[in-house]
């Protein structure tokens, strides 16, 4: 059985030379065949693929963007499957054989793709090498051929796919409609599933996947194309890419688009060079606040802070504001499908971070240590049997607040080293560096979602942290807090779920 990988690039050709160096070293022989089309590239990658003599390239005076360039090799691909891969990714061993064999587990499934260190659409999973060379150690753990790692999806993300040839003679090629890129995958996935077929994410194998490398310079234009394709999407199936009719996912939430502020927080250290991605980029240095809006006056103060704050070099920053989310935890898991971000600082709309060098300082604890997958600014080292945290003895943490109906300093217990481990935080901040998925399913309101998580985080492995703070990050600007809407039941809800854990 052979494959026939198809990869396009334009310029990047540090990240062409990992890919295909990759590809070579832990894939078996004989069992693909490497195509590259090149968009138009002027930094040399042109000159080094006609060098290679086991890739068959093609050469384009122009850029003409992802669906047509992958067309281009998709229409010359020999064997039984064609592999869409991003040239930003470097694969790791077993990686083709663990793919295969899932897609060849059963006639009806049509396509397959990989989990990885960034990517939207739940494919991540947590991770720990810090190196390239810590690298494949870790994603030999992870790729052992195993079918109860394999999950059906709605959607597969384009950076891998492999999907059987007999799907590409029945459903066609990409459609060119979204060029220069954006959507196209998600069109190509619907109509896969339209033609009988199914998708299945295979947790069983692992690559790294660096991302964003084509838009890196320009987050405004990648912008602008994703919402002008997306409606291109709408127009053409009748219904949005991000709606339950596509999901199969009960999430009518919306995004609301970026203002100017956050544009340009967006855009601001931005990572210009290859170079400096290769080494800096290996932990993916993207960061998103996520918070969820229903008072645009209140949470203009929380932006305003969030566009104050110092950026360390080599960072992106962007800004989501989600609108319309029926709860927390369905809003959040809304905003972290959305982003790739490696580092997510879920925030609510009345708190206002007023350390400058919040990222930096939140960013040395979580790259110092990687087990911390949480972190709060307020918390409990344990919780009570009635699952009211901060009716703890062992509270930590301090933040300007004014549930009492006058703002002051709340401080609990001084946190002595750079950190201490706790059982639960407030969901006033978090922030993680990992995703983890928020219980929807049982925190359908605006309560205990927040501690729920802290719990989700434990059962993962990871540690949930307060930092030491020598003066208060945040002011948290609730006024007295409303425990009226649905409090006691999701209490009893979450005493039900984890009270054996406590």
């Amino acid at each position: 059985m052979k494959t026939s990988i198809v990869i396009l690039t334009y310029n990047q050709l540090h990240y062409t030379k990992l890919c295909i160096d990759s590809i070579r070293k832990y894939t078996e022989q004989g069992a693909y065949g490497i195509i590259v089309v090149d968009n138009h590239s002027t930094d040399g990658t042109v000159e080094w693929l006609k060098t290679q003599e086991d890739i068959q390239a093609i050469f384009n005076d122009e850029n003409l963007g992802f669906p047509k360039g992958c067309n281009q090799g998709m229409k010359i691909a020999q064997g039984d499957n064609v592999l869409l891969l991003n040239n930003d990714v470097i694969v790791t061993p077993n990686w083709l054989s663990n793919l295969t064999t899932c897609l060849y587990s059963a006639e009806h499934i049509g396509a397959v793709g990989a989990v990885t260190n960034s990517c939207s659409n739940h494919q991540t999973i947590p991770f720990t090498y810090k190196t390239l060379e810590e690298l494949i150690p870790f994603a030999e753990k992870n790729n052992i051929s195993n079918k109860d790692q394999w999950e059906e999806k709605p959607r597969l993300i384009g950076y891998c796919m492999l999907i059987k040839n007999e799907v590409v003679e029945k459903i066609g090629f990409l459609d060119e409609r979204f060029s220069p890129g954006n959507f196209e995958d998600d069109d190509y996935c619907y109509r896969i599933r339209r033609a009988g077929y199914k998708l299945l994410l295979c947790k069983d194998v692992f690559i790294h996947h660096f991302g964003s490398t084509s838009f890196g310079k320009d987050r405004q234009e990648f912008g602008d194309i994703l919402a002008i394709n997306r409606k291109k999407f709408i127009d053409k199936w009748g219904f949005d890419a991000w709606s339950p009719a596509y999901l199969d996912h009960d999430s009518p939430h919306s995004i609301h688009e970026p203002t100017t502020k956050e544009t340009d927080m967006k855009t601001r250290n931005t990572i210009s060079s290859a170079d400096e991605k290769i080494q800096s980029l290996i932990n993916n240095k993207n960061i998103c606040f996520i918070t969820l809006v229903n008072d645009e006056k209140t949470y203009e103060k929380a932006l305003y802070h969030m566009n104050r704050l110092t950026i360390p070099e080599g960072y992106n920053v962007e800004i989501l504001c989600i609108k319309n989310a029926k709860s927390m935890a369905a809003g959040y898991n809304h905003g972290m499908k959305y982003s790739d971000a490696k580092y997510k600082v879920y925030l609510h709309q009345d708190v206002s971070i007023i350390n400058k060098d919040f990222i930096k300082d939140f960013l040395t604890i979580f790259e110092k240590y990687p087990s911390i997958g949480l972190m709060g600014v307020a918390g409990s080292k344990t919780i009570p049997s009635n699952g009211i945290w901060w009716e703890s003895p062992q509270r930590y943490g301090q933040v300007y607040d004014n549930h009492t109906g006058q703002m002051s300093l709340l401080r609990f217990n001084d946190v002595e080293n750079e950190y201490v481990k706790v059982k639960a935080i407030d969901g006033l901040l978090m922030i993680t560096q990992y995703d983890i998925p928020w219980r929807e399913d049982l925190f359908d309101g605006w309560h205990f979602y927040d501690i729920s998580q802290s719990m989700e985080f434990q059962k993962s492995g990871f540690e949930v942290a307060i930092p030491k703070q020598v003066t208060s990050w945040c002011i948290h600007d609730c006024g007295i807090v409303n425990v009226q809407n649905g409090y006691e039941k999701y209490r009893i809800t979450f005493l039900q779920e984890y009270g054996q854990e406590l």
